[in-house]
């Protein structure tokens, strides 16, 4: 399994080519532990956050995100995981709205 700097470096290589799948709203890594507190050096993935799940069987070949990718590594080539993350759709907030709103306070 990838450390979190391999899951990083990983991140970093294969950013553009991810984020051009359907439904792809962000790129980053994240602990394969289900606790989420994993530390640097523990197993990591690449996090591939969408705005909604679809199931494999209803996505063709081209669309499915891979189950890994690879970057350069000391020997060889490491594979490092890749996760999918369902966030919903996330939008940019408005400066129109008081600061209040956007989670400011004026005191």
């Amino acid at each position: 399994m990838a450390t979190g700097p391999q899951a990083q470096r990983a991140a970093d290589l294969h950013a553009d080519d991810l984020s051009a799948y359907p439904n792809v709203v962000g790129i980053g890594t994240r602990p394969v532990a289900d606790d989420l507190s994993a530390s640097a050096y523990d197993s990591h993935a690449v996090a591939v956050y969408v705005s909604r799940k679809v199931p494999n069987h209803q996505l063709n070949e081209r669309q499915r995100l891979p189950d890994y990718v690879e970057i350069p590594a000391p020997g060889g080539i490491e594979r490092v995981p890749v996760i999918v993350v369902a966030t919903g759709v996330i939008e940019p907030e408005s400066d129109e709205k008081p600061p209040q709103e956007r989670g400011f306070t004026t005191e």
